[in-house]
């Protein structure tokens, strides 16, 4: 063979692996999933800040740089995929308990059938839990714990960073694509709708379409509550248990959660904590580089959440703010 000839195949053979066919990029099935999508009240604001930190050449502004905006996002995303790996292990007891030999088999069966996939980027998370529709019991313990993981993560990183998470959750139809042979991410209309939920929650609170709680709240015709099944029952009481309802909108509780608050000390150091970041942050912005307007703005979001934490201190506590 000539010289010609072998380079003319030597091409054609890397044009061959170098293509992917629809199968190496989207997935052969359209399934149901719970979207959740989630992302840091002001980061954004904040990574727009880079370019002008690293022109300083300011060592000590560079650390802080790095500890005030960049460490929070690490910490944000290795946090969720904690908290949502507990919940979501196809050992963990979750309400009403243990599960007995036939539900966990049904869900370990299922959990390994149906990976969710998390994909991080920049200051956002988003994760899509597959649901069964047909299945109650899976699908009602997948929601809960991604509402459990939400909660846990936006607990933890108000009590402990003072950076508050706000978001939306969305049913919706989507389909897996694929990267490099390895599933990435879903993509359909579960994705879109939670973005549009997290635009609109103004206030550092992760919300929920009115399909996922009709969804919960059994409206869907042949999904009505039947007391024959406690493990269903137990799980969507659990799940609506995390919710509240502000001006019509339904947001997950997250300083309300018991198990939350138990695993950051107990409910009063949990909400004096937050508290305290709440109070510095709106401080900060109003003493900050914005103009009056932006300030402002920022400061009500801060003024939502030192009311939402009386709200909570009164149901739980039952008192008003620690002296």
């Amino acid at each position: 063979m000539g010289k010609k000839a072998r380079e003319k195949r030597e091409r054609r053979s890397t044009a061959r692996q170098g293509s992917a066919t629809v199968a190496d990029l989207v997935g052969d099935k359209v399934s149901g999933y719970a979207t959740a999508y989630v992302d840091l009240l002001g980061m954004g604001q904040q990574l727009l800040k880079m370019d002008s930190v690293v022109r300083s050449n300011d060592d000590e502004k560079r650390q802080q740089y790095v500890a005030d905006t960049l460490l929070p996002i690490a910490y944000f995303r290795h946090h969720f995929k904690l908290f949502f790996e507990k919940f979501y292990s196809r050992e963990a007891a979750m309400p009403p308990g243990p599960l007995n030999a036939q539900s966990r088999a049904i869900w370990q069966s299922y959990t390994a059938g149906n990976p969710p996939l998390v994909t991080v980027f920049s200051d956002c998370v988003a994760i899509s839990v597959p649901l069964d529709y047909d299945n109650r019991m899976t699908m009602f313990r997948s929601i809960y714990a991604l509402l459990m993981a939400i909660a846990g993560t936006s607990a933890q990183l108000a009590f402990a960073k003072g950076v508050f998470v706000r978001g939306g959750i969305a049913l919706g139809y989507g389909c897996v694509m694929r990267d490099g042979g390895r599933d990435a991410e879903v993509l359909g209309s579960g994705i879109a709708k939670a973005y549009l939920l997290e635009r609109r929650a103004d206030s550092p609170r992760v919300l929920l379409s009115a399909e996922l709680l009709g969804l919960l709240r059994g409206i869907p015709d042949g999904l009505a509550h039947d007391p024959t099944f406690p493990v269903d029952q137990a799980l969507r009481d659990q799940c609506l248990g995390q919710l509240r309802t502000d001006e019509g909108q339904a947001f997950i509780d997250f300083l309300a959660n018991p198990e939350v608050a138990e695993v950051l000390g107990g409910p009063a150091k949990l909400l004096d904590g937050v508290a305290s970041h709440a109070h510095r942050n709106k401080a900060a912005a109003l003493a900050g580089e914005y103009d009056e307007v932006k300030a402002e703005h920022i400061a009500k979001k801060y003024d939502w959440v030192l009311q939402y934490i009386e709200d909570v201190r009164a149901r739980v506590c039952g008192s008003s703010a620690s002296p």
